[in-house]
């Protein structure tokens, strides 16, 4: 993905971040890609947008191991990351809850929609 924001417009980047968190196949990749490229993400795009690139991200996240994936973001030095990164962690632990709370109504809807290998 390009970075650059001389060659794609900031507002794109955080778009195609959220679309990439949407989609399945790209859900497991964009938030360690984010954290490997957080520096470039900065020079690229305001520091404003990164709240909702990181909220757009975990609104699809439902599993510990993804909840361990913030955990860099927490401990970075600007505030704006690091509040967002809290409101994450805040918004996957509800996920998680919400999933262990509902499992009997979860489990019969991944069967009728043919997610049986989230089972």
């Amino acid at each position: 993905m390009c970075l650059n924001s001389s060659e794609m417009r900031p507002e794109h980047i955080t778009m195609t971040i959220a679309l990439i968190a949407k989609n399945q196949a790209g859900r497991d990749m964009v938030l360690p890609f984010i954290i490997h490229n957080l520096s470039e993400f900065l020079k690229s795009i305001d520091a404003r947008e990164i709240p909702y690139m990181l909220g757009s991200i975990s609104s699809y996240m439902t599993s510990y191991e993804q909840l361990l994936q913030i955990t860099p973001l927490l401990a970075y030095e600007e505030e704006a990351i690091v509040l967002a990164a809290q409101k994450m962690k805040t918004k996957v632990t509800n996920n998680i809850q919400f999933i262990r709370d509902n499992y009997p109504y979860v489990k019969t809807w991944l069967r009728q929609s043919g997610y049986t290998n989230y089972l």
